[in-house]
């Protein structure tokens, strides 16, 4: 008869903090989590215009001449390009795991505990 062999780990961290110092870092969190989806509406914003650029016969209208319907829509694109872009990299940097969360709560319970 073979005995395999039993290891127990028990050890529990105990973090004493505040409840406004906890709600605080759980509300930037919650900020990294609401970030990471941002990049979605200048996306789709973006493939709209797009189509509307590469399909559209543009005409004169309300007394706009087409030249000037063709430039909004341009200038539009490249607005939509750097709102893309820069949600995009608040998305990529926005990179927090729960992990995260716990060292900055022990930190934090640290610093308010001295």
């Amino acid at each position: 008869m073979q005995f395999s062999q039993v290891h127990i780990n028990l050890t529990q961290d105990v973090i004493i903090t505040t409840e406004d110092s906890l709600r605080g870092l759980l509300r930037d969190y919650e900020d990294c989590l609401s970030v990471k989806d941002r990049w979605w509406t200048p996306a789709s914003v973006l493939i709209t215009l797009v189509f509307v650029l590469s399909t559209s016969n543009f005409h004169d209208g309300l007394g706009i001449p087409q030249a000037t319907w063709q430039a909004i829509c341009i200038i539009c694109t490249v607005l939509c390009v750097i709102w893309l872009i820069k949600t995009g990299f608040q998305a990529f940097s926005a990179r927090k795991s729960i992990e995260n969360v716990i060292t900055d709560i022990k930190k934090d319970s640290v610093e308010s505990a001295n």
